[in-house]
């Protein structure tokens, strides 16, 4: 805009004012965009996947991860595992065996959180196992074992039960086997010999293959003593 003003000596004075604008813009925040790296390396306990930042959404990343779960979609109130500075990829762990999984990438800014795209895998059956708990009731010819099933290994057990016998380590294959039902099971040996040391180890099978648990060893007891006779008495014809 011009101004122009009179002078006392009749000219003219022409004045210039310059209206000055702020010339910077206004940026809006937004949520990141993410996407989920894809699923490798999958074994019975563990996976592999990652994080890929497609825009910060204006604002610095505060926290960027992995949600996963066994329900859909995960969330970080699921489990969450976090990723720190420049890493991108993060194995799962402590998965069950034999599971189905599922797994999204996110990230987080000021703004909001954002998931990437949601990935299903499977972990894979591993051997079942098993734990001996007790023996007990142990008699002449006989003692009770009590086990239970600490993982069926991701798929069903076909069979478990109990090998004994009087070599240490006993397997299937020695023939002293008797089977049993339950998560936790238990059955009666019997037919053992007197003082005599016993080897015994609980089993079980899957379609991944067979199972030991620890062994365990007991004595069966001294047979008892024979009660001694009572004395006899001898007897002698009557003399009439």
């Amino acid at each position: 805009m011009i101004d122009i003003l009179k002078s006392k000596k009749g000219g003219f004075i022409f004045f210039l004012s310059l209206a000055l604008w702020s010339c910077e813009e206004d940026f809006e925040l937004l949520r990141p965009s993410v996407e989920t790296q894809e699923v490798t390396d999958v074994t019975h306990e563990s996976a592999l996947s990652g994080v890929i930042i497609l825009d910060d959404g204006g604002d610095p990343i505060q926290q960027k991860g992995l949600a996963w779960g066994i329900s859909s979609p995960p969330t970080i109130e699921d489990n969450q595992t976090l990723l720190e500075g420049d890493n991108m990829e993060a194995s799962l762990t402590g998965l069950q065996p034999g599971t189905n999984y599922f797994v999204r990438a996110f990230a987080r800014n000021s703004v909001d959180i954002s998931y990437g795209r949601e990935y299903e895998f499977k972990t894979s059956s591993t051997y079942p196992r098993v734990a001996l708990l007790q023996i007990e009731n142990i008699t002449v010819n006989s003692a009770r074992v009590n086990a239970e099933m600490e993982s069926y290994g991701g798929s069903e057990v076909a069979e478990k039960g109990f090998c004994w016998g009087r070599s240490s380590e006993p397997t299937l294959e020695d023939g002293h086997v008797i089977f049993a039902e339950g998560e936790e099971f238990n059955q009666t040996l019997s037919g053992l010999e007197p003082d005599t040391q016993y080897f015994v180890r609980a089993f079980a099978r899957n379609e991944v293959g067979l199972s030991y648990s620890e062994e365990y060893d007991f004595y069966t007891k001294d047979r008892l003593p024979e009660a001694p006779a009572l004395p006899g008495k001898t007897a002698f014809p009557s003399k009439r």
